[in-house]
């Protein structure tokens, strides 16, 4: 891939290669959420090609919800005081 992976665009799909590069974040809250929402989306496609070339079963309802549980952690409140209303904070 070259030296610190300078050449990595030459191995990549345009379209992985645009999406990798969403993974790279700034300090913000907004675009580290959309950076790890990018590398969610890299992980699950590559796991399914592994998958397929391997014969393994893809754990499609897992995935479906550690994205539910991230996306339910994005949406609470600044002044949440637990990830699940009806959870003390200490429970967590």
């Amino acid at each position: 891939m070259g030296s610190e992976g300078k050449d990595l665009e030459k191995h990549l799909e345009p379209d992985d290669w645009r999406e990798f590069q969403r993974t790279c974040a700034g300090s913000d809250y907004d675009d580290i959420r959309e950076s790890l929402l990018a590398i969610h989306g890299l992980f699950v496609r590559a796991a399914r090609s592994a998958g397929n070339h391997y014969r393994y079963r893809f754990p499609a309802e897992d995935i479906e919800k550690s994205l539910a549980f991230f996306t339910h952690v994005c949406r609470l409140p600044a002044d949440a005081q637990s990830i699940f209303p009806d959870s003390n904070a200490e429970d967590v």
